[in-house]
C-alpha cells in the first residue's frame, strides 16, 4: 500500500482502510469520487463496490475474506464470518454505526449511536486496548488492532487475542 500512496502523492486522498489480517490489502476513496484497491481484495467486495457504484466511507477487513463495508448513502453490507452480535447491530433500528472492526475468532468491536446516545460492543479485544475502551470519560470512536504474525507453539497464533502480547492498535476517542 506504502507504494500506491507515493504514487498518489498523498493528494486528494479521502479515506484509507488496510487490513490487519492480510499484508499490503487496501482500499483508498480519493475525494474526485475514485477509488482504488489491492490486487488481493476479496472478490465479493469488489463486486459490491463495483455494483454499487458508490464510495465507501468504512471499511472494515476481517479475517479470511470477511469484511464490512459502510457507503456514502448510509446503507451497509457485510460477509463472511462475523459474530452475531456484530451482526444485529448492522440491522438494527435507530443504530447509527460508527466504527467497525472485525478480529480474529470472532473478536469485534462496533462504535454506533442509538437514539443520539454513543454506545459501543465488543467481544475478544486485547487487554491492551479494553484499558482504553474502559477508561471513564471517554468515548470511543474508533479501533484498529494488528496482531504480530508470530505463531505461538499451539501452531495457531495466540490462542486468545485478548492474551496478545504483540499488538500495534489504534484507539481514537473524544
Amino acid at each position: 500500500m506504502s507504494d500506491e500512496l507515493d504514487k498518489q502523492k498523498l493528494q486528494n486522498i479521502k479515506y484509507v482502510a488496510i487490513s490487519g489480517h492480510h499484508f499490503d490489502r487496501y482500499y483508498i476513496s480519493k475525494t474526485n469520487g475514485k477509488s482504488m484497491w489491492s490486487s488481493d481484495f476479496p472478490p465479493v467486495l469488489r463486486e459490491t463496490l463495483m455494483d454499487k457504484g458508490s464510495l465507501a466511507t468504512q471499511i472494515a477487513f476481517g479475517p479470511d475474506d470477511s469484511y464490512f463495508v459502510q457507503f456514502q448513502d448510509g446503507s451497509m453490507e457485510w460477509c463472511g464470518d462475523i459474530d452475531p452480535k456484530a451482526k444485529s447491530l448492522f440491522n438494527a433500528r435507530g443504530v447509527t454505526v460508527l466504527n467497525v472492526w472485525l478480529g480474529r475468532q470472532g473478536a469485534y468491536f462496533v462504535a454506533y449511536l442509538q437514539q443520539g446516545v454513543h454506545k459501543m460492543s465488543y467481544k475478544r479485544v486485547p487487554k491492551q486496548v479494553m484499558k482504553e475502551l474502559s477508561a471513564k470519560g471517554r468515548r470511543v470512536t474508533q479501533v484498529l488492532v494488528d496482531y504480530d504474525s508470530k505463531e505461538s507453539s499451539n501452531g495457531y497464533g495466540y490462542g486468545y487475542e485478548e492474551d496478545a502480547e504483540a499488538l500495534t492498535y489504534f484507539v481514537r476517542y473524544t
